[in-house]
């Protein structure tokens, strides 16, 4: 069997799984449902848990799970290094310090149809990015050594000072703080979901139509220069295309 048809059994076989646990998460909790049944014949409670509460968690799991995935994959390219993934650049921590600024500040209404305590995880989470890159940058050249270790340093340097701050809150802050970094998918609405999905989607797709070139890439800078890959452009695709889509998921779901 050639690593074509294995790629294409293993593709299916992984859908397959997904439908059965979304299959199993839609219909099963606290309160069961037969998702069988006629959508007509719901009652309204029902309806309120199918489409209010369940689906959009298990399509934000989805998008998540697929988002980090996704960009985990690319930034093994980027790093080439298999344990590379979206919160070795600090930007879970960056998103962790933002949310904790918004519980700090009581910020308990929305922006656009997203909480503030979101908001604020993505523009730190943003800033982040920007500021490991900056740091990272010398001479105009972005090393991937480099990138990584400020990376790292970010995360230590916001753990620190998220410490800090609980120090001094109150129970019920550092209640709420700690389980915004644990990580959640409790959402109610589908507005939040294709919110999000509007913008890692694009990120996600990028990295996907890249993916042959990622693959070269991965093989070393001399490799990939000689077969045509402008290397310093395919760092910063992936670098961007991968904090940003990983950002939105963070700042929505936590460091899930």
């Amino acid at each position: 069997m050639n690593a074509k048809k294995k790629l294409i059994m293993a593709s299916v076989a992984l859908i397959l799984l997904w439908i059965i646990v979304v299959i199993l998460s839609l219909s099963h909790g606290t309160f069961d449902l037969n998702i069988f049944k006629n959508i007509s014949t719901f009652t309204d409670v029902d309806k309120k848990i199918f489409f209010s509460i369940r689906l959009p968690r298990v399509l934000m799991a989805s998008i998540a799970g697929g988002v980090l995935a996704i960009s985990g994959a690319s930034l093994q390219a980027l790093f080439r290094n298999p344990l590379a993934s979206p919160f070795t650049l600090g930007i879970s921590g960056g998103a962790s310090l933002g949310a904790l600024i918004a519980i700090k500040l009581s910020l308990v209404k929305s922006l656009f149809g997203f909480a503030y305590i979101s908001v604020f995880a993505f523009m730190f989470s943003v800033l982040t990015i920007y500021f490991v890159f900056k740091v990272s940058k010398i001479q105009g050249v972005v090393a991937t050594g480099r990138l990584l270790l400020a990376g790292v340093v970010a995360n230590f340097l916001y753990s620190a000072v998220i410490l800090f701050i609980q120090f001094f809150s109150q129970f019920t802050e550092s209640l709420h703080t700690l389980k915004w970094i644990m990580g959640s998918l409790d959402i109610v609405g589908l507005s939040v979901v294709w919110k999000s999905a509007v913008i890692a989607l694009p990120a996600c797709i990028i990295m996907v139509l890249i993916s042959k070139d990622m693959n070269i890439f991965s093989l070393g800078n001399d490799v990939a220069s000689s077969l045509g890959v402008n290397i310093r452009r395919m760092e910063k695709i992936i670098y961007f295309t991968t904090s940003i889509a990983a950002g939105v998921v963070i700042s929505v779901t936590g460091p899930i």
